[in-house]
């Protein structure tokens, strides 16, 4: 066994949308990628305003992800 686990079966979700919060960095980064890969389109939100604008860098990313910074614990925000 090597380990790697393989789907049993593949979800078509290309052209929906994904809500993905603490995405700046980390896990959140790597989710946005592989979404964006799948041809989802990305609500991403974090505290850090400057490195959400990152995940729009890769051509494929400009048209699908949607950076919101701020807290999503603060309703005032």
């Amino acid at each position: 066994m090597s380990g790697t686990a393989t789907p049993t079966h593949s979800a078509d979700i290309a052209g929906r949308t994904a809500l993905v919060t603490g995405a700046a960095g980390g896990i959140g980064r790597a989710i946005v990628a592989a979404l964006v890969a799948e041809g989802v389109n990305v609500v991403a939100t974090d505290l850090e305003g400057t490195a959400l604008e990152s995940l729009r860098e890769p051509p494929a990313a400009q048209a699908r992800v949607t950076v919101v910074p701020g807290d999503l614990s603060r309703v005032e925000e």
